[in-house]
């Protein structure tokens, strides 16, 4: 995956839907990143999205299928289910240690958040160390869009 460099300054002259650039300089700052893919993650395979978290940057994508239809899971329809309830509005951040977290801006309520969550990690058996947060909106929130902004992360023991 690749990850777009950070603006040092004027990130809402490059990104355009950067609606607040004081909150969203002020994330990448507390959060230590270093580079952006604004794609929705709901277009990833489970198993990449998993790997990008638990691995961070340096898990790439991987070829799957046979014979002449080949598909890699950085593109795939899997998570879609997903858009919705958890993933809208979402990125995937590379930090300065490499590691990757994603953060969404879903239009719901904090409790149909914890239910789709729950339902992904079910759904893909996904272990427990995949943990989300919710964000501090007076703090971080770049965007218009969403009632809740939410960070999904990979947390290590």
């Amino acid at each position: 995956m690749r990850y777009e460099r950070i603006p040092r300054k004027n990130a809402s002259a490059t990104c355009s839907f950067i609606k607040d650039e004081d909150k969203f300089y002020r994330f990448v700052d507390d959060f230590s990143i270093v580079g952006v893919h604004w794609s929705q993650p709901y277009t990833l395979s489970a198993d990449y999205f998993l790997r990008l978290l638990r691995e961070g940057a340096s898990a790439r994508a991987r070829e799957n299928g046979k014979g002449y239809v080949k598909q890699y899971d950085d593109s795939s329809m899997q998570m879609n289910d997903f858009y919705l309830h958890l993933l809208d509005h979402g990125a995937m951040w590379k930090r300065k240690d490499s590691s990757v977290i994603c953060t969404a801006m879903p239009y719901r309520t904090t409790d149909s958040i914890l239910q789709s969550f729950e339902k992904l990690r079910n759904t893909f058996d996904y272990p427990d160390e995949l943990k989300l947060k919710f964000m501090e909106d007076e703090k971080y929130r770049y965007l218009d869009n969403g009632d809740n902004m939410i960070m999904i992360h990979y947390e290590r023991q």
